[in-house]
């Protein structure tokens, strides 16, 4: 009898493990097929944030060059209007025949790097992609012309400067 009971349960242990390892084999299939899931995702969203991080180290760049030539702009017009502000304020020169002909000419650049001023700030360094999902494309080529634009502007005032 003990060796019938042995058999019996060796048997039942065999089919216990025969439906474990089914079901076993069932469930690793499925973890499997998610995890394969899981890693071909984060593999998309890599991709995006690769491209999303190339876009924001563009526009870092654009924006920077822009954001130089600005201030030299910037720069240069504070500098005249200093000067122009001392002519009008302390040398109370108000009438345009009295002022002398080199003080004509820095209030004419004065007046041109307000201009080029205002069309600098009128750039918008980002336009709208057309895609809803998209990434707004950089405007690097209205940014670029404005920047040889200043360039060109303070290299004839300061010559004639």
């Amino acid at each position: 009898m003990a060796l019938g009971s042995m058999v019996l349960g060796g048997a039942t242990l065999g089919i216990g493990l025969l439906v474990g390892g089914v079901i076993f084999k069932a469930t690793g299939s499925k973890l499997s097929d998610k995890a394969d899931e899981a890693y071909s995702q984060a593999r998309r969203i890599e991709k995006e944030v690769k491209k999303i991080v190339e876009y924001f180290d563009e526009l870092s760049s654009v924006a920077e060059g822009f954001r130089t030539s600005l201030t030299n702009v910037e720069e240069q017009y504070m500098k005249r209007l200093s000067i122009l502000d001392h002519i009008i304020n302390f040398e109370e020169k108000t009438e345009w025949p009295g002022f002398l002909d080199k003080e004509k000419i820095l209030t004419e650049n004065t007046v041109l790097l307000v201009g080029l001023l205002y069309q600098m700030c009128k750039i918008q360094l980002v336009l709208k992609t057309e895609k809803e999902d998209g990434l707004n494309h950089v405007n690097k080529v209205a940014v670029n012309q404005a920047v040889s634009n200043a360039d060109q502007v303070i290299k004839e005032l300061n010559y004639v400067a």
